[in-house]
């Protein structure tokens, strides 16, 4: 007699390959594939069958009057998540950080960026030695207490430093292809009419927006991001599903790029 267990964490647990081989032996030859089921998973089974009810949760009484482009894309993404998360406040705790996350990185860079352009609105006509000059310095003076809390950041300045020669460079590219810097770190709120008697304000914050000079004044919304190429390339692919520049597209109004 072998016995294994039919499931595991929710899940099918699957024959031994051999084992497997063994009852299509016998279910082909003998028409039985050897397996016998206990009478008492049967009476589990029918219980199991009639008692289980598939949940139907309710949101009519919780439903925001406010809404981010995170808690848009988690929405998109999974509305259970979006259930869980914004409606009924389930967010994972914060855990005590003792090291810079990526998110982190992130936002200092960003913080670097709206300093060095309210400074250098235009990069063209200025040398790229003093632009990188600046650059650094600023980005030094940002990332100064977050090296002096632990040491080990100066690893993700030093990250960043490498990318801010190729920043200059985009920049200038921008520029000659008629975008201007206009402003950065952009809050915006809108008001979205849902019925006669319903709204859904939009929140958020843009990282950079841009002037065209050949669009009529038009404007674009950029979001800076520090992930691998390769995982952007993926969310650029993956268009319908990443609403995060929809939204802020959205949000801005007057935007003919993103």
């Amino acid at each position: 007699m072998l016995t294994w267990q039919q499931w595991r964490d929710g899940e099918v647990n699957l024959l031994n390959p051999a084992l497997v081989r063994l009852s299509l032996l016998h279910q082909a030859a003998w028409n039985s594939d050897l397996r016998e089921t206990p009478p008492l998973l049967h009476t589990a089974a029918t219980v199991i069958s009639q008692g289980t009810a598939r949940p139907a949760p309710s949101a009519a009484q919780l439903l925001p009057d406010t809404i981010s482009a995170s808690a848009y894309a988690s929405l998109v993404a999974c509305p259970y998540q979006f259930y869980a998360r914004h409606l009924l406040g389930l967010s994972e705790r914060e855990a005590v950080q003792e090291e810079m996350e990526k998110r982190d990185y992130g936002e200092l860079v960003h913080r670097i960026l709206k300093q060095f352009h309210s400074r250098f609105p235009l990069v063209a006509g200025q040398d790229d030695t003093q632009l990188e000059a600046v650059l650094n310095d600023i980005s030094r003076d940002v990332f100064a207490q977050a090296v002096e809390r632990n040491f080990i950041e100066h690893a993700w300045r030093l990250r960043w430093h490498e990318q801010i020669a190729g920043y200059i460079a985009w920049q200038r590219e921008r520029e000659a292809a008629g975008w201007r810097y206009l402003e950065g770190e952009v809050t915006c709120n809108k008001n979205l009419p849902l019925s006669a008697d319903a709204t859904l304000r939009l929140r958020g914050r843009i990282d950079r927006i841009d002037e065209s000079e050949r669009n009529d004044g038009g404007h674009a919304v950029l979001d800076y991001k520090t992930q691998k190429r390769k995982h952007l390339q993926g969310k650029v692919a993956d268009a319908d599903r990443d609403v995060q520049l929809a939204f802020y597209t959205m949000l801005h109004g007057a935007t003919v790029s993103a």
